[in-house]
């Protein structure tokens, strides 16, 4: 019985502490056929041995192996600047930020997707008149 208690102390200190070392864990992807650069704009000085840039290249992700988890203090995050002249659309909304507090993006994959295909897009609604105001419609 005192093994169980202890398996479960030690489950519930392993799912509360490992978490709590990395608040926010991020993988960068690149799904493009173009080599595009990343550079990172930190909050403050940024320490030794910081990543100032990445160049991810084509249908790869940064970093090769697991997710760039951030142990920096609460107020320490890096804006990300995508730096590429090749079409591509980004998998998020709004500005990238990597970190552990303040304006820190959640915790993901964050992608860049090539450019969508003309047949990918969704047709433009178009109006139309039938001639008669009482029996006007619209077509998606």
């Amino acid at each position: 019985m005192k093994g169980l208690a202890y398996s479960l102390a030690s489950l519930i200190l392993g799912i509360i502490v490992v978490p709590a070392a990395y608040a926010n864990c991020y993988v960068l992807e690149n799904r493009t056929n173009y080599a595009i650069k990343l550079r990172f704009s930190y909050s403050g000085t940024p320490g030794e041995g910081s990543i100032l840039a990445v160049d991810l290249m084509p249908n790869r992700h940064y970093p090769a192996r697991g997710e760039w988890c951030w142990n920096t203090r609460a107020d320490q995050w890096a804006k990300v600047t995508i730096e590429t002249t090749a079409a591509y659309r980004q998998s998020w909304e709004g500005q990238l930020i990597l970190g552990n507090g303040g304006p820190a993006s959640p915790t993901g994959r964050y992608i860049l997707l090539p450019q969508a295909r003309e047949e990918e897009r969704p047709p433009a609604r178009r109006e139309y008149s039938t001639g008669d105001p009482t029996r006007e419609r619209r077509l998606n």
